[in-house]
């Protein structure tokens, strides 16, 4: 086990090209809370996200037990790396719901995309458990999930990877998450929900506490590297809660591990006294270790 302890999820963050459209579907057709809205750049973002001159609005939006952070970089020119979900990426965010019938309906009424109606994984007609992927404004998957016993909340980040042995041994053993299951899915019902053909993947869900990444490496279809980089238009970066930022930075750099910077400590704003850096797990997709003041 590390020497540190992965507290949490805080936040996934998801940037975007038009940040009002994607702050009023957060906000107002999922039901988000805004926790502030402000824009930023300067030579700590800089360091923090390796971005040359970096300017961005960003706005923190409460999803329960955990958090999303919506950008919009105006400076470096974004890329669009919406990626598939079978490609190498943080793939999508999966969103349960109290009623997935009802809100599909009304996500469909106000425009959004899915795949499929709801589909009933597993569970019983008294408690059904659904899923369905659709595309938030930018085309950016959100899973829907109905889940018993859950209120609005997100469910998982997944993870795309290419060599699923190497990742699934730096989430559970460098950071210390705890393998809920491991196995392979195919054939029709995950077809339908991704919107891909013929789909093979290894499935792994790794937990902290009540949050969760769901690891994948596909077999078909072929994968394409669609890492982004952090002011590209996708779903960009996990941030991780960590009890003690420099014995992780410590710890995960003598594994291997490539940060951007060593940490930073925030000072200003409503992030106040936060200590925040970038690294890179095994396939290069972004991670945010945090810890916040005491």
């Amino acid at each position: 086990m590390p020497g540190f302890r992965v507290k949490g999820i805080h936040h996934t963050g998801v940037n975007v090209s038009d940040f009002e459209r994607s702050l009023a579907f957060y906000r107002d057709a999922l039901g988000f809370t805004v926790l502030w809205d402000l824009q930023f750049g300067g030579q700590r973002l800089s360091t923090i996200t390796g971005l040359e001159k970096p300017h961005t609005r960003a706005a923190l939006l409460d999803a329960g037990n955990q958090h999303i952070e919506l950008f919009c970089y105006d400076a470096p020119p974004s890329v669009n790396h919406v990626a598939r979900p079978c490609d190498v990426a943080i793939t999508h965010m999966a969103i349960i719901v109290p009623d997935l019938q009802k809100t599909y309906a009304e996500l469909s009424a106000q425009g959004t995309q899915f795949n499929c109606p709801p589909q009933l994984v597993k569970g019983t007609p008294e408690e059904p458990n659904y899923a369905t992927y659709g595309k938030a404004p930018e085309g950016i998957v959100l899973e829907m999930m109905q889940v018993p016993g859950f209120g609005s909340q997100i469910h998982h980040n997944a993870l795309n990877v290419t060599d699923f042995e190497r990742s699934l041994s730096f989430y559970r053993d460098a950071l210390g998450l705890v393998v809920r299951w491991d196995r392979d899915q195919s054939g029709e019902m995950l077809s339908r929900i991704t919107g891909l053909e013929d789909p093979h993947a290894r499935q792994a869900l790794l937990s902290v506490g009540d949050q969760h990444i769901e690891l994948f490496q596909y077999h078909s279809p072929t994968p394409v590297n669609h890492v982004a980089r952090p002011c590209d238009v996708a779903i960009t970066h996990i941030g991780l809660l960590v009890d003690d930022i420099q014995a992780a930075y410590a710890e995960l750099s003598a594994k291997g591990m490539q940060f951007n910077c060593p940490p930073q400590l925030v000072r200003g704003g409503p992030q106040d006294g936060l200590q925040a850096t970038y690294g890179h797990d095994p396939d290069g997709i972004i991670l945010e270790l945090m810890q916040e003041p005491s």
